[in-house]
């Protein structure tokens, strides 16, 4: 569970604005209950295989995907336990959720 005042930092900290204004589908956020750390990150370079971006934002993966996110190698990887509980959401879904908590 993420507080309200949590939830609007961690859209505010969107690493991909630009990305997001021109198709809010292709950049995707991981929500982690336990925090990333760089390792995990380093880890999942080895899945990018269409020009996907990620950055680790306060614990948080976000990626960029250039192309269709469900054609990623790295897609059903984020889904997975691998990474801890966790869940994926657009930015799409992110910003409509951030508007509803102003």
């Amino acid at each position: 569970m993420r507080t309200a005042a949590s939830f609007r930092k961690l859209a505010g900290g969107n690493p991909f604005p630009r990305e997001s204004e021109r198709d809010g589908a292709r950049v995707c956020v991981r929500f982690m209950r336990e925090q990333l750390d760089r390792d995990s990150v380093s880890a999942l370079k080895t899945y990018l295989t269409q020009g996907e971006r990620l950055k680790l934002v306060q614990g948080d993966l976000w990626v960029h995907f250039k192309k269709e996110p469900n054609r990623s190698r790295l897609m059903p990887i984020l889904g997975s336990k691998r990474l801890g509980t966790g869940t994926v959401r657009n930015w799409n879904t992110v910003r409509r959720l951030a508007e509803m908590l102003q």
